[in-house]
């Protein structure tokens, strides 16, 4: 026992302080890389804030998302009431449905998240000024003007923004932009534009608004994918989904209004599917404890 005392005593006469530097550092490491979370998992946290928020606050935003999350759903119908579609509007109502989940759909990860999520703001933004081009183009006979929209606007999403500790995080998504997925949004985009604005001269009514808003969304939406907000690949899954489940709805009902035909149906098929696996294959970029933000950084 007393020999194997000294021989500890010497090792640590003759360790190097640099050894003891570098044998600090990794054991301090994986704490950090526990408490910075990581930015690729769902919407939770990407900023790597992890300041405890006031648990009446986190109640507040998940009631009133819960609510919004309801409301978006009662919305986004559609396909369950495909049933009562009259003649040549089958599509319309299937692919109504889609636009109104890939413009809405944020609040959902809203209220999972308490409110953390950075994304799902960015995501409710993006789909909310599709909403207000989609009614410039097809204005409706009942609509509220660009005033009562914006007071609309404050009235629906203003609690979720107000309620939330750290507000100034929600100016900073750290975009990781993926110049594959932009050069398929690129390549997608002036056909989705031009077809909406087609449509805008040719279609009236609720269901016109939602057609025209469909493809704009669809081409929104692949961008705001492919800027990859903290490097986060899921949404440009549900995106390619949105796209994939539009292009199937133009196969079945290629002749309906509104429906891009055959031709179209298999571009927007091809297009999503090429999109999400552009998404999944990817390289995955290193995650470095140097390049991550700070704990708690705006």
């Amino acid at each position: 026992m007393r020999r194997s005392k000294r021989a500890r005593r010497a090792e640590d006469e003759h360790r190097s302080p640099g050894q003891d530097a570098r044998r600090t550092t990794a054991l301090k490491e994986p704490t950090k890389e526990d408490v910075v979370s990581d930015t690729r998992t769902f919407g939770v946290h990407e900023s790597g804030e992890t300041q405890a928020w006031p648990r009446w606050r986190v109640i507040l935003i998940r009631a009133w998302a819960g609510l919004l999350t309801a409301y978006t759903l009662a919305m986004a119908q559609g396909i369950v009431l495909i049933g009562r579609a009259g003649p040549s509007q089958h599509f319309m109502y299937a692919t109504s449905t889609v636009w109104k989940l890939l413009t809405l759909g944020g609040v959902a990860l809203l209220l999972w998240t308490g409110g953390r999520s950075v994304i799902s703001y960015w995501a409710i933004g993006v789909g909310q000024l599709v909403w207000i081009v989609a009614g410039l183009l097809v204005p409706q006979p009942d609509g509220n003007g660009p005033l009562l929209n914006l007071v609309n606007l404050v009235i629906f999403y203003g609690p979720v923004i107000a309620l939330r500790p750290q507000r100034r995080q929600l100016l900073h998504p750290h975009f990781q932009a993926s110049s594959t997925l932009l050069i398929i949004a690129a390549a997608s985009s002036i056909p989705l534009v031009l077809f909406a604005t087609s449509l805008a001269g040719k279609l009236r009514g609720e269901l016109g608004f939602d057609m025209v808003g469909l493809y704009l969304a669809l081409n929104a939406t692949a961008w705001f994918a492919a800027l990859q907000p903290f490097g986060q690949r899921w949404i440009a899954q549900i995106v390619a989904t949105g796209a994939v489940l539009t292009g199937i709805a133009a196969l079945v009902y290629p002749h309906d209004n509104a429906s891009p035909g055959l031709l179209g149906g298999a571009l927007l098929l091809t297009c999503g599917a090429t999109f999400a696996a552009a998404s999944t294959l990817q390289r995955r970029p290193t995650a470095s404890l140097s390049n991550r933000p700070p704990v708690g950084a705006p």
